[in-house]
């Protein structure tokens, strides 16, 4: 969950350049600038489709759990999973770039930077955000028919609820990530179907929703839409996370309240010291946070 949340988080920040894009009648703004454009790009060629493979993680890991409760799990190899995979999405994206010298470049019709490859790379990205989404669906239907069948009690109660936690993200998942699913097959299908007759695969969205829509819709929007309804799971849900937010608050006050503490004495200290001075009659002394005014 912490690295899914992480994920989420660099989700929602890397939205504001596309509102601002929106906002401008799809001007590039600050994808304009080439550096600006290839770092979000490479964020974003990553981010989402990790988010899928941790997803499938989440999902797969509580069916195990549920089908056997009692299968030992080494959770040192859980790190160097998400590591492997990370690697192996760097990989695939470097492949075009040193190959096929493919650059980021801004489009106007999907409002955002992308790396502007071969079909090796449309068919690889297809590959990594779609087709997880059917193992997913599938441990997910699997856990709900398997925890309603569960009659236990005592220290069973905490690990149904964490299954039930685990199905509702899930589910969440699956609502934003379905349409995600049926453009990239349209994308794939229409490439293929294009690379046998010769023409371009926009041929296939010239419907004028599907052009300046589709990959906004499904890549953009209802990307950052789960993102940004994880964490209202998780706070409701996960009570250890509920605390480290109502906690962080409580600190974020105390240290508010504090700071503004300081400021208001050390405003009326200097108030009251240009005064003394401006009266020429007066010495202002300052000693364990209390004001002294001497006058003659």
């Amino acid at each position: 969950y912490l690295v899914v949340a992480a994920c989420d988080l660099l989700v929602c920040a890397s939205i504001p350049p596309l509102i601002e894009g929106y906002l401008s009648d799809r001007a590039p703004v600050l994808f304009a600038h080439p550096v600006f454009c290839a770092v979000w790009g490479a964020v974003w060629e990553v981010l989402p489709y990790y988010c899928v493979f941790l997803v499938g993680c989440l999902s797969i890991s509580r069916l195990i759990t549920l089908l056997r409760p009692l299968l030992p799990f080494n959770r040192s190899i859980t790190p160097l999973i998400f590591i492997l995979y990370l690697l192996a999405l760097i990989i695939t994206r470097i492949i075009p770039v040193l190959i096929d010298n493919a650059s980021f470049v801004y489009g106007r019709d999907v409002n955002y930077c992308f790396l502007r490859a071969d079909t090796f790379l449309s068919v690889a990205c297809a590959a990594q955000m779609a087709l997880p989404v059917l193992p997913i669906c599938a441990s997910c239907a699997v856990s709900v028919f398997k925890i309603r069948r569960l009659k236990r009690v005592g220290s069973a109660r905490k690990q149904n609820t964490a299954t039930v936690t685990a199905i509702i993200f899930t589910c969440i998942y699956i609502i934003y990530n379905v349409p995600i699913f049926l453009n990239y097959v349209y994308f794939v299908h229409s490439s293929i179907v294009h690379s046998w007759i010769e023409e371009s695969y926009l041929d296939h969205y010239n419907n004028p929703f599907m052009y300046w829509y589709s990959w906004n819709f499904t890549f953009i929007i209802c990307i950052a839409c789960n993102s940004a309804s994880n964490p209202i799971l998780y706070f409701f849900r996960i009570k250890s996370f509920k605390m480290f937010v109502m906690k962080s608050k409580w600190r974020l006050k105390k240290r508010g309240a504090y700071m503004s503490g300081i400021v208001t004495r050390n405003t009326a200290w200097y108030s009251s010291s240009h005064s003394a001075v401006g009266g020429g009659s007066g010495e202002v002394t300052r000693q364990g946070g209390e004001i002294t005014t001497k006058t003659d």
